[in-house]
């Protein structure tokens, strides 16, 4: 019987051992229909195990809502620079009021960004700089060789032609690449063998160099101004050069910039949210306030059998006073609606007005930090200005197109791209370097040998020392030359140029369209300036006619009792409409001033904020010793608004004072721009000068001075307490009329801005 083939022997032993996993698959095959297992089995869900931390924000208290008692015990005043001040002090996250830090926590924006866009080991600075490093490398390898040798020489002679080998190898090599791409490199080598051919003159021995070797890049790759823009690992769509990673930093720093200029918004939006809430509360109680009177008044008449006291229009009188009351708890508790923020109609965010007290001072808690219910309720103190305020549109657009750090990022990512695209034209150029490399060489009999021995004589080193015999400088190579290589037709190359200008040609043209939509929005943010200002004259006529009808219903009723309690109801429902809509455009002139300081981009110098990378602490303003923004304040019992001149009776008109700079304990001052750089341009024949506070400013000859509401202001209460209406003026003896408003001067700075008259009591 012949053997069979080791080929089909494997063949047979592989079919054997595969011939019994074909008998799992086949029809006869039971399977456990139930599965209640692996049903069971699928049905469990595994929860990682995390560690949660006790937090700070768990132990908030309960908040303030209109079932509970909802008036606080302490108030704290709070300007719009000190909300500013808390706001950039609290944030270490540059928060939206939208909530994207929940959906979307990747893209929120933190005081972090810049320094971890600098600090990141692939794409920053430091990652581009490394590329730059001296590189140190050593190596120490063993190898113990046995191996039969087919021919006898190349054995060395070894009996049976059998080679025993013991060898060692260390090397250490310091390299460095420069700033024109060139490569340097020191390196030294020992190598311990010990065998057994025959034809050694020792049976051990040491074998070491000491090489320099360069390798400099001749067209591509060669240059400071490729190595700085690309890096020296460079390939074609990949560029990290120092330049390039400095760039990537400069816009982490505009969207810094960004963030922080939009935060700054968001504080001034949510500050005059909650001061429009508390005004409207205040124009709701008042008409709540109206509607039972009449209520009351009805009542009494159908308590005397009067002819006015009919059940129909008691019944109609309770139905409006509750309507009221419902207004009032609405205004008191709010409702989760939109509210003011940026990017809700315009840039800087369009005023809603549609939250409550307690809704919007949350809300303005959670902009600036502080926590979401505490014991002092937040009450706003400034008031809107009253003046006519103008940009200069020439240098208004100029500030825009300059400063706007939407334009100032799209620059950079322009610079960029520009110089990606001269990094990506290096890698037309055939890669060609110039090489050479010297050595000295040494062998020996030991790796140091015996010191005492000559170390001049190459006979006696060799048989004492291959270090000796290396110093002696006897056996020295050297190599000289050059290496090409280039792919053919370019490929990757031309992708590369063309990929850059078409990410160039795209940042241009969106630069361009982003300076388009810039000056559009500037232009809507100017017009709305124009209009909310001539709203806010109209609707102060408007309120100062329904003041006036509701005083002379009111005296009409105290003189006739056979006067209708409707028509005062009427009366006040009229001015409770008129003071909402007059406090509405207050709020709108207000933030119309800051969305146009928002599209020129010097939100930040109106808001007295300076960004700097490095702050000494000798730098920073010593701290007011009186100044205390944090301590609370009872409410008064009749507090006037600041910036108020109530008027006495008769209408005669009282000078108000221009509001005084503020300077803030911790924000330094603008810093004046350094030579050669940007610098705003200044206000053509403007010189302000600010008297000291309490001075009176009398009025320009032949224009009439400024007339501010006679209004009260007091503190909201829970719904269904007892708050006492507004005490009216005297009525007017005639009309009230607005005149033309004088000419006003521009301002640029919430610190310059002038005191215009611009309303007047004129008589017709």
């Amino acid at each position: 019987m012949k053997r069979l083939s080791p080929a089909i022997s494997v063949l047979l032993a592989a079919l054997l051992a595969a011939a019994p996993g074909c008998n799992l698959v086949g029809p006869n095959r039971k399977y456990d229909a139930e599965l209640e297992h692996y049903k069971a089995v699928s049905k469990t869900v595994e929860y990682a195990e995390l560690t949660t931390p006790p937090s700070e924000h768990a132990f908030t208290p309960q908040p303030r809502t209109i079932s509970s008692n909802a008036a606080p015990q302490q108030w704290r005043d709070l300007t719009v620079d000190e909300a500013i001040q808390l706001a950039l002090a609290n944030s270490s996250v540059l928060r939206d009021l939208g909530g994207t830090v929940l959906r979307y926590p990747e893209s929120t924006r933190t005081i972090l960004g810049p320094a971890i866009t600098s600090s990141d080991p692939r794409f920053g600075m430091e990652a581009a700089l490394s590329a730059f490093d001296a590189q140190v490398a050593s190596s120490v390898v063993a190898e113990k060789n046995d191996r039969q040798v087919n021919n006898f020489i190349t054995s060395g002679g070894a009996p049976g032609r059998i080679f025993l080998q013991d060898l060692v190898n260390f090397q250490s090599q310091i390299s460095k690449t420069g700033a024109a791409g060139t490569q340097l490199f020191l390196r030294g080598r020992a190598t311990y063998d010990a065998n057994n051919a025959n034809f050694n003159k020792f049976g051990s021995f040491w074998d070491s160099y000491a090489e320099a070797e360069f390798r400099q890049p001749l067209l591509q790759g060669a240059g400071t101004r490729f190595n700085r823009l690309a890096g020296p690992n460079a390939v074609p769509g990949f560029y990290n050069g120092v330049l390039i990673a400095r760039t990537n930093t400069d816009i982490s720093t505009a969207e810094f910039e960004l963030a922080i200029r939009d935060l700054i918004s968001n504080v001034e939006n949510a500050y005059w949210d909650l001061y429009f809430a508390m005004r409207d509360l205040d124009a709701r109680i008042m008409a709540r306030n109206a509607a039972l009177e009449a209520w009351k008044s009805i009542a009494v008449m159908r308590m005397a059998q009067q002819a006015g006291g009919k059940p129909e229009r008691e019944a109609q009188a309770r139905e409006q006073y509750y309507r009221y009351e419902e207004e009032v708890q609405n205004e008191l508790a709010g409702r989760l609606q939109d509210a003011t923020t940026n990017n809700n109609g315009s840039s800087g965010g369009s005023f809603r007005g549609t939250g409550g007290v307690l809704v919007c001072e949350r809300r303005l808690r959670l902009a600036i930090g502080l926590p979401i219910t505490g014991d002092e309720m937040l009450r706003p103190i400034d008031e809107p200005t009253l003046a006519r305020v103008e940009f200069d549109w020439a240098t208004a657009s100029d500030d825009a197109v300059a400063r706007r750090p939407e334009l100032q990022r799209q620059r950079l990512l322009v610079k960029r791209r520009e110089m990606e695209y001269v990094a990506s034209r290096n890698f037309l150029l055939p890669r060609f370097d110039l090489l050479g490399r010297y050595r000295w060489r040494g062998l020996g009999k030991g790796l140091i040998g015996d010191v005492n021995l000559p170390p001049d004589d190459p006979d006696v080193s060799f048989e004492n020392s291959s270090l000796a015999n290396l110093a002696n400088g006897d056996f020295q190579e050297w190599q000289l030359g050059g290496e090409v290589s280039f792919p053919v037709g370019f490929r990757r190359g031309y992708a590369g140029v063309r990929n850059a200008q078409l990410l160039l040609a795209r940042e241009k043209a969106v630069l361009e369209e982003q300076e388009r939509q810039i000056v559009h929005d500037l232009s809507n943010a100017v017009a709305d300036l124009d209009r909310a200002y001539e709203i806010m004259r109209t609707s102060y006529n408007r309120r100062m006619a329904a003041l006036q009808n509701l005083e002379l219903t009111r005296a009409a009723m105290a003189e006739r009792p056979d006067v209708n309690p409707e028509q005062l109801l009427e009366a006040a429902r009229r001015y409770s409409e008129a003071d909402i809509q007059f406090q509405r455009a207050l709020v709108e002139h207000m933030l119309a001033i800051k969305n146009v300081h928002f599209e020129k981009g010097t939100l930040l110098e109106y808001g007295r904020v300076q960004l700097s990378e490095r702050v000494p602490p000798e730098a920073l303003p010593p701290a007011s010793p009186t100044a205390n923004p944090t301590a609370p304040s009872a409410p008064p019992a009749s507090a006037p608004l600041e910036g108020s001149s109530p008027q006495p009776p008769g209408g005669t008109p009282v000078p108000m004072s221009p509001p005084q700079a503020t300077p803030s304990p911790s924000l330094p001052p603008p810093a004046p721009a350094p030579a050669g750089g940007y610098a705003p341009p200044a206000t053509p024949d403007l010189t302000i000068t600010l008297p000291p506070a309490g001075t009176p400013v009398a009025p320009p000859v032949g224009v009439p001075p400024v007339v501010n509401l006679p209004d009260t202001y007091q503190p909201p209460q829970a719904s269904g307490a007892s708050l006492p209406p507004p005490q009216p003026t005297a009525a007017p003896a005639t009309s009230t009329a607005m005149a033309p408003a004088a000419p006003a001067a521009a301002i640029l700075s919430r610190e310059e801005a002038v005191v215009r008259p611009g309303y007047s009591a004129a008589m017709p």
